[in-house]
This record gives C-alpha cells, structure tokens and sequence, in this order.
C-alpha cells in the first residue's frame, strides 16, 4: 500500500526545509492532509496518521478475554437435564441453557463442553459412552444428541389428550393456568397444510389455547360471564386471560352479602361456585316439623372436581329417620 519507503524518507526530509509545511498521506488513494503547520507538528500528525495503515500484527492484537470483556454479573450456575424427562421439561431447559450463554458471554457455536456440564451423571456417562469425542463437535449437534438420550417420545395425540383435561385449580390463579396450558401446548404441534398453491403451513395454536383457557376456568360465575361476553372468541389470547385476571382479582376483593336464609335459598344454588366466609358456614336454622336446629350449608364436590365447597342444603328442615310421617286416610296429607 505504501509507494515507497524513500518516498516518505524524501518526505521528512523535506520537512527539516521548510519553516511551515502541509503535508499529505503517501498511501494511495488517501486524502488526508495535516494542513499548514510548523515542521514539527506537521511531521507528528503524518507519523500519526500513517499508523492507521500499518497491519497489526499477531503479538500485537488483544487476547480475546480483552477484546470482549465477559459480564461482569455473579458466576451462573449450569442448568441441568438428565435422562427420561418429558418434551415440555426439555424446551424448559432450552430457555435455560439459552440464558446461560447470554449471562455468561459464552459463544453459543463453541460451547460443547459447557453443555456436557449440564448434563447429570446418567446423561453425562452415556454421552461420552456413545462418542468419547463428543466435546469437540458443534454445540448444535451435541444439542441434538442430549435431546435424543434425555427426552421420553410421547405421542402428539397423547399430549393432544392431556391438553384439552387440563383445568384450573382451585388454589391457582388464571396467570398459572395459562402458563400450564402455554408449555403443553408447545409439544402438540398444532400445525396443518392448507390447500393453497403451493400449500402453506398454517398454525392454529392460538384458537386450542383460546379454547382450553376458556373450558378450564374453575369458577362457573367468572366462566359464564367470560363466555357470554361478545367477541370472546376473537381475542387475542392475552386479552383473555387479562379478563379473566381482573375477575378474579374482583371477586376475591368483593365479600360475599349476608343475607336472610330465604334470600339464600332463593340466590345460592348448589352450582353457585361462590365459596361462603366461614363465619356463615355455621349457620343453622329451626325445623318448622320438630321444632329442633339443624345446619343449613353442608359440604358438596363441584361438578367440575375442582374440589369441595360448602353449598346450600336442598331441604328446609331437618330429617329424622326414626319418626315416620302418618298419613291421612282420606286426602292423603301427611299428619302432625
């Protein structure tokens, strides 16, 4: 790139001649010029300059632990798999390892030997059992292998099955729910060709996600308010589980009314999902037969079998087994 190197020696001497001087790059096809200075100056602003086309040599160039300083974090901890886990466990562990090589300024291409780090001793001993130079092979196919060893094939219908039974909790929040449903529904393969030409790969995750989010809210009130509200089917599944969120949130703010026992009668069905406080679930009442007490809530199984709740008895009074009712022989009633 340099002309010549008597053409910048002939140069400098040219400098020690001059009071001022503006001097020019001798690299060809540069234009930098140190502009009218003294013969000093001039000469120190072109040395200067010239050490922008000198090539760094070797010795010269930074170790890589300078060029790209590592994070400077606290030390992360390798995550770990192991043999027999399930496909939703395995892409768990992919977020994981991918969080890893970010916090810890690995190079994702290069990092077999991090990788074999996670893996337990089961895993570990089969990987170097099938390829005892396995460190040395790229991060991609090492990935591939502990995928192939550690994860338990599972049928698509099987996890198809398993997806649409999943329901809400009693004790879980909707947010939960949804995160169930999300990581189940990453196995399931919820893709189709369409009949376009050429056929394109349509996913339909979204409308699945939609539809078991809605079928397995456990408390029936929030369910049939969400159902009955318009559009819901069109939303985004976001915006579904905010709604559903922000119900939930109200009904646990909102206390449940007291009122009299014909007014509970009249509003608490046995589907009412609404748990009572447990200050009223003690409540009894007087028999207009006998005279005698008797409780008015009992302990029922929701139809969902999301668990127990107390609901309203469906009798008014209390039932004594040794006391038979006498009937009258002519119109039938029943005698006091």
């Amino acid at each position: 790139m340099i002309k010549d190197v008597q053409h910048l020696t002939i140069t400098i001497r040219q400098i020690n001649t001059m009071a001022t001087a503006e001097l020019e790059c001798p690299i060809e096809g540069c234009t930098y010029k140190t502009g009218k200075a003294s013969e000093a100056i001039a000469c120190c602003l072109l040395l200067a300059h010239m050490a922008k086309h000198m090539p760094i040599t070797a010795s010269q160039q930074l170790p890589p632990t300078l060029a790209t300083p590592a994070p400077c974090g606290p030390k992360l901890e390798h995550p770990k798999v192991d043999l027999g886990i399930t496909p939703e466990r395995w892409n768990i562990f992919k977020c994981w390892w991918n969080a890893f090589v970010v916090g810890s300024g690995i190079d994702p291409h290069t990092s077999s030997a991090q990788l074999l780090q996670c893996a337990g001793n089961a895993l570990g001993d089969v990987l170097l059992k099938s390829d005892p130079d396995i460190v040395s092979k790229p991060t991609l196919d090492v990935m591939a292998v502990v995928k192939e060893l550690a994860v338990v094939a599972v049928a698509t219908g099987v996890t198809h099955a398993e997806l649409v039974q999943l329901k809400q909790k009693r004790d879980e929040s909707f947010r939960s729910f949804a995160a169930r449903v999300h990581g189940k529904v990453e196995t399931c393969q919820y893709k189709t060709k369409c009949t376009c030409t050429p056929p394109q790969s349509v996913d339909f995750t979204d409308i699945i996600i939609r539809g078991v989010l809605l079928a397995g809210i456990a408390h029936m009130d929030i369910r049939w308010d969400v159902l009955s509200t318009m559009d819901i089917l069109d939303r985004p599944v976001n915006e579904v589980i905010s709604l559903v969120k922000s119900k939930e949130m109200a009904r646990g703010a909102l206390p449940v009314p007291s009122a009299g026992f014909s007014s509970l009668i009249h509003h608490g069905s046995p589907s009412t999902n609404r748990p009572l406080p447990v200050q009223n679930r003690n409540q009894t009442g007087t028999c207009p037969d006998c005279k005698g007490t008797f409780p008015l809530f009992s302990e029922s199984t929701e139809i969902t079998g999301a668990g127990s709740d107390f609901s309203l008895s469906t009798t008014t009074r209390c039932v004594q087994p040794d006391k038979k009712a006498s009937i009258h022989p002519f119109n039938g009633t029943e005698m006091p």
